[in-house]
């Protein structure tokens, strides 16, 4: 793959995410709705509340590269003479 593919591949990812983030996120509007539905009047739940969190330190980093900083992190990882 290229890494003009690999970029548009980026690209796409976030106008349409998929993959266990995206299931996560599907599971967790199911399980507010249901709460939801069978909360006390007046109990508001958020999206948030349903969300799995995994505490790792890229987690709490949370920054978005641009994609001239991901062609230069995949660059750094080639072997010389490769």
């Amino acid at each position: 793959m290229s890494s003009e593919e690999f970029c548009e591949w980026i690209a796409y990812y976030e106008m349409n995410p998929f993959g266990p983030k995206r299931d996560d996120y599907h599971a967790a509007l199911i399980a507010k709705t249901i709460a939801q539905v069978n909360a006390p009047k007046g109990k508001v739940f958020k999206l948030d509340d349903f969300m799995l969190s995994f505490k790792t330190r890229a987690a709490q980093e949370d920054r978005k590269m641009s994609g001239d900083q991901v062609l230069s992190f995949f660059r750094g990882m080639q072997q010389p003479g490769a």
